[in-house]
C-alpha cells in the first residue's frame, strides 16, 4: 500500500491478483496488483478511471473514465498485461454514482446499474423476490386448477 487514497478493491476471478483506485498520479487511476503479494502494480486506465469490476472470466476489468464506462482487457497468465481501454457506452445522467452503483452479467454483455429518483436524486427502490419461479408455479398451477372449475 501507498500513501496515497487507495479505494474500491475488486478480486480477480482467481484470487491471485486486486484492481483498485488509487490517486497516486494525481487523478484517480485504476491499478492491479497481485494479491496478496508481493509484486509490481501496473496501470490499466489511461485517462483517469474510478470503480474498477472484474468480468466473471477473468479477462477483462470494466471501469468508469470519462463519463462512460470503459473496458480493459486482460490477461492473468503468464504475468499481467492489460490492452489499451475501450469505451463500452456513455453513462446516462440518471445513473446514481457512488460506489457499487453497477455489476456485469456473467457473460460480460450486459450490465445492472442503480438508477436515481428524478426528484430526490436518491435510489429507486429496489425489489427482490427469492424463489420467484416457485411461486409462479404455484400461481400458474392455481389459475390452471381455476379455469377447470
Amino acid at each position: 500500500m501507498t500513501p496515497e487514497r487507495e479505494v474500491s478493491p475488486s478480486f480477480s476471478p482467481d484470487g491471485r491478483f486486486v484492481a483498485y483506485r488509487s490517486d497516486e498520479s494525481g487523478r484517480p487511476e485504476v491499478y492491479v496488483r497481485p494479491y496478496p503479494g508481493p509484486g509490481p502494480r501496473h496501470l490499466v486506465s489511461t485517462q483517469g478511471g474510478n470503480m474498477p469490476l472484474w468480468s466473471r472470466n477473468g479477462r477483462e476489468i470494466f471501469f468508469v473514465s470519462g463519463g462512460a464506462l470503459v473496458s480493459a482487457s486482460v490477461r492473468t497468465t503468464p504475468a499481467f498485461a492489460s490492452e489499451a481501454p475501450r469505451k463500452l457506452f456513455d453513462l446516462p445522467d440518471e445513473i446514481l454514482w457512488g460506489f457499487d452503483f453497477y455489476d456485469a452479467a456473467p457473460d460480460g454483455q450486459r450490465f445492472v446499474m442503480i438508477e436515481k429518483d428524478p426528484v430526490e436524486l436518491r435510489p429507486l427502490g429496489l425489489v427482490i423476490v427469492p424463489n420467484w419461479t416457485e411461486e409462479l408455479r404455484a400461481r400458474m398451477a392455481a389459475a390452471g386448477s381455476a379455469s377447470r372449475r
